[in-house]
């Protein structure tokens, strides 16, 4: 038998120290959860309780339609009622509210 010591094996890379697997499918996950845990920590730090949230998106034109054409919708847009929310609509955004300033 021989005295000689093995080499010794090198440690694995922590798995939040490591681009790849954070970069990976695999590390979708941890990447869904920290665009959660981030904000709520900020929110802490600040000492913030109470936030609202607006959903939706915007949009715009492509550069070579003329700008009067959407100076027009916009006209149109503003000059007729917002749409009528139902209550169902209205307890959802009441419940999402409730969950995002808990």
């Amino acid at each position: 038998m021989s005295d000689q010591t093995p080499n010794p094996l090198e440690s694995a890379s922590l798995a939040y120290e490591n681009p790849a697997f954070l970069n990976s499918p695999d590390g979708r996950l941890i990447r869904i959860m920290a665009e959660y845990v981030e904000p709520l920590a900020r929110f802490r730090r600040e000492r913030i309780r109470d936030t609202v949230v607006f959903f939706g998106s915007a949009r715009f034109r492509a550069l070579d339609v003329p700008r009067t054409a959407s100076s027009n919708s916009w006209r149109v847009r503003t000059q007729t009622s917002p749409p009528r929310i139902t209550s169902s609509q209205r307890r959802a955004q009441s419940s999402m509210i409730a969950v995002l300033t808990s």
